[in-house]
């Protein structure tokens, strides 16, 4: 068995990077945990969240390579599936596997959670929104978009969810959430499009409705720039609105500026250049990074 092929099917950095998102809606409504429980509970519920999910991420990961075999024949043909190192058989059965773990995580959250079996509940619709944008969402082109950014910042909801938070219909804490919540939104919204613009060729294949595919390039580039500049908008507003500690999280909120900002700026300069494509595609990746680590030492 080819490990190293089961471990990037599962696209571990987005995974990881994904997970932070729960330990920050965790982290940023620890207020109203911790009276309720231990220190060591709240350590607990931390990491039940961030396993919870990397494995339903994982699995989602893996489906979406089972849909998407064709198009990485074309785009993607060093990827475990389309180079013979992963059958097709072994991946639904890896994914399920993935799966399953997740949602038993939630389930063992259910006793120390003060939302109880809305732990696996939440986890259970995060997965739906995986598997339909594996099955379907990919040719919705934006709608596609959606959901995968939505899937990739849903740990802030959860995260959040499972702490009791949400029980709290007043205060800013909400609002808190919301705002990590369009910040990292729109930030992966922004990268999709590009990547969009980048699988324009494979794309063609099962005719994804992608804008870059629907309107052309330059549409595509305006789009993404207008969500990177959103994402900047909300970034900030997260230090504005005092959500954070801004001693650890403004030298993060620089750098995550001024990578989205760069990312903007070199699609806009050539936005049909697959190079130019793929520098912008990283530095929204880097400006995502820095925003997800600025969000969780800014909670600390």
């Amino acid at each position: 068995m080819d490990t190293k092929s089961f471990i990037k099917i599962t696209r571990p950095h987005n995974c990881l990077m994904g997970g932070l998102t729960s330990i920050i809606g965790v982290m940023v409504t620890r207020q109203f945990y911790i009276p309720l429980y231990s220190q060591l509970t709240f350590l607990l519920i931390l990491i039940l969240s961030y396993f919870t999910y990397i494995f339903i991420a994982a699995a989602g990961n893996v489906i979406n390579d089972v849909f998407d075999i064709e198009i990485d024949k074309i785009n993607r043909p060093d990827r475990p599936i389309p180079s013979g190192a992963i059958s097709l058989k072994q991946a639904k059965v890896y994914s399920i596997l993935l799966w399953l773990i997740g949602i038993i995580l939630s389930f063992v959250t259910i006793p120390i959670s003060p939302v109880g079996f809305w732990c696996p509940i939440i986890a259970i619709f995060f997965s739906f929104i995986g598997f339909a944008y594996a099955a379907k969402g990919k040719v919705m082109g934006i709608f596609g978009n959606f959901m995968v950014a939505i899937s990739f910042s849903f740990g802030y909801i959860y995260g959040g969810a499972i702490t009791g938070a949400f029980n709290q219909l007043t205060g800013s804490l909400p609002i808190a959430i919301g705002t990590f919540f369009l910040a990292s939104f729109f930030m992966l919204q922004s990268r999709e499009i590009i990547k969009g613009m980048e699988d324009v060729e494979g794309d063609r294949l099962k005719q994804v409705k992608t804008i870059a595919m629907v309107y052309g390039y330059k549409i595509a580039a305006l789009s993404a720039t207008i969500c990177g500049m959103l994402s900047i908008i909300f970034f900030t507003l997260v230090w504005l609105m005092s959500f954070v500690n801004p001693l650890f999280f403004i030298p993060f909120l620089v750098l995550g500026d001024v990578a989205v900002a760069l990312s903007v700026i070199i699609l806009l300069l050539d936005f049909t250049s697959k190079e130019k494509q793929h520098k912008a595609s990283f530095f929204a990746k880097i400006g995502a990074l820095f925003g997800l680590v600025g969000f969780l030492v800014g909670t600390i």
